[in-house]
């Protein structure tokens, strides 16, 4: 009997681990998801820091106070569901990064390679805060997730995924990041490629989403790790925080993907 017990004891425990574990993850991906506008106001105050040095931002400052205090508060009600408000002000970080990604738009100001490339990210994050007004990462059982906006914020994760991939494929400057940071050259840089195309048509047409969502999420820490590996070989003050708050937009949308099992 005591054998018997011991046996079924070790068959458990490897599913305590892992339900231990996916709990973790799910919480902590909750956690970046929520609060990462403190991030973005830290960077956004960083940047008007380096940038008022050099440019006279009395035209900007204004609009710079709106946006900080508007990531503030939606990070603090949506972090700590104040008043119930969490998948309302989600709504309103979709909204407020749309606005964002019009102003920011600027080539002639960092380049025409960054501008694209915080346009495709930003189109991600759209994406994920859509899904979390829709009732991702909800704890209350009896709340039932908005399906149209799940669908459709998980649709806008998807052709995130094959625009990052055509980014790559088509900019100097991005391929460039990728043959430096990797050694076999050419063909590493295709093998991100193709599985972000993959994952974004498998995603987008609901083909084995929760797989493919952990694959993208692993593809997006990779070419995370690779863009914070050329920022800190090519670190020139104002432009590199604004390569930094470009990288970072990846964070929500990693936890985003993370948190995709739990509702599909």
């Amino acid at each position: 009997l005591s054998m018997a017990k011991q046996m079924s004891s070790d068959k458990k425990d490897p599913l305590l681990s892992r339900d231990i574990l996916m709990r973790a993850s799910s919480e902590s991906a909750c956690f970046v998801l929520t609060r990462y506008p403190y991030l973005s106001a830290i960077l956004l105050m960083i940047i008007t820091g380096e940038q008022s040095k050099t440019t006279d931002l009395n035209e900007r400052k204004y609009y710079i106070y709106v946006h900080v205090g508007l990531y503030f508060v939606s990070a603090t009600l949506m972090a700590y569901n104040l008043f119930g408000l969490k998948k309302l002000f989600a709504l309103v970080n979709v909204f407020h990064t749309i606005i964002v990604t019009c102003l920011e738009y600027e080539p002639s100001r960092h380049g025409e390679h960054i501008a694209i490339r915080l346009l495709i990210r930003n189109f991600g994050i759209i994406g994920c805060y859509l899904m979390v007004a829709g009732g991702l990462g909800e704890t209350n059982e009896k709340l039932l997730p908005n399906k149209n906006l799940m669908s459709f914020g998980i649709r806008i994760i998807g052709a995130f995924s094959i625009l990052s991939a055509v980014l790559i494929w088509n900019s100097k400057e991005e391929l460039q990041i990728y043959l430096q940071a990797l050694p076999t050259g050419t063909l590493l840089v295709y093998a991100i490629i193709f599985p972000l195309v993959i994952c974004g048509v498998c995603i987008y047409s609901g083909y084995h989403v929760v797989l493919t969502c952990k694959v993208l999420t692993l593809l997006l820490l990779i070419i995370t790790l690779i863009d914070f590996a050329h920022i800190s070989s090519n670190f020139k003050q104002s432009i590199s925080w604004v390569s930094i708050y470009v990288t970072c937009r990846h964070i929500p949308i990693m936890g985003a993907l993370l948190l995709v099992n739990k509702s599909y």
